[in-house]
């Protein structure tokens, strides 16, 4: 509603900046062009007015653009205190393997920090750090060196618990879900990838 409100009012101030500003290069455009028919110089008016009005609609869907994106960047998911509670009550209950939780992007360092400290509500032996891969992984992923392991299958259920959909679980993402060099770990290592709009 209001960004229709702005619109409308951006589209007559173009409007009137145009008449105003025509008004008064009306004698400047007698003087330099004095064979100007005043059709031609209605006809220049109005383009310049049209102009006026096209350049402010335009700036303002590119505003209201910018404004969403912004919106979606900012925009983090949130864990309600059950959510929390049952996550915690399910690490705890779980095998106690070390789980490397890998923050792709910034933009998800926000929700990479609520994870781990549930983590460590639950006591669990982790390590967190920030990973620069070759394209920001998207979504929330467990990669293990075995999808049989019983602690990767517990921390899917934990995420299964508070219905956060991982982006992927297994044992050797493609190229496309994790554009990196290693994309399986080592040993019994689990990895938390926490990636963009997590």
């Amino acid at each position: 509603m209001w960004f229709w409100v702005l619109t409308i009012g951006v589209a007559l101030s173009g409007l009137v900046a145009g008449l105003l500003s025509l008004s008064m290069f009306h004698p400047y455009l007698r003087r330099v062009f004095p064979k100007m028919t005043d059709k031609q110089i209605q006809w220049v008016r109005t383009v310049f007015i049209f102009g006026a009005v096209f350049l402010g609609l335009a700036n303002a869907f590119r505003g209201k653009a910018t404004i969403a994106e912004l919106e979606n960047r900012l925009r983090r998911p949130s864990l309600a205190a059950e959510q929390q509670s049952a996550f915690v009550k399910k690490l705890k209950e779980s095998p106690k393997e070390k789980v490397h939780i890998q923050c792709g992007v910034e933009s998800a360092w926000s929700f990479c920090r609520q994870i781990t400290s549930l983590f460590k509500n639950a006591g669990r032996n982790f390590e967190v750090y920030p990973v620069h891969f070759g394209a920001p992984p998207q979504g929330v992923m467990i990669v293990a060196k075995s999808i049989k392991s019983p602690a990767a299958i517990a921390l899917q259920e934990a995420f299964n618990l508070i219905r956060f959909p991982l982006a992927y679980f297994g044992e050797e993402p493609s190229l496309e879900v994790l554009y990196a060099i290693a994309r399986t770990p080592p040993g019994d290592e689990i990895w938390l990838i926490i990636g963009d709009k997590s």
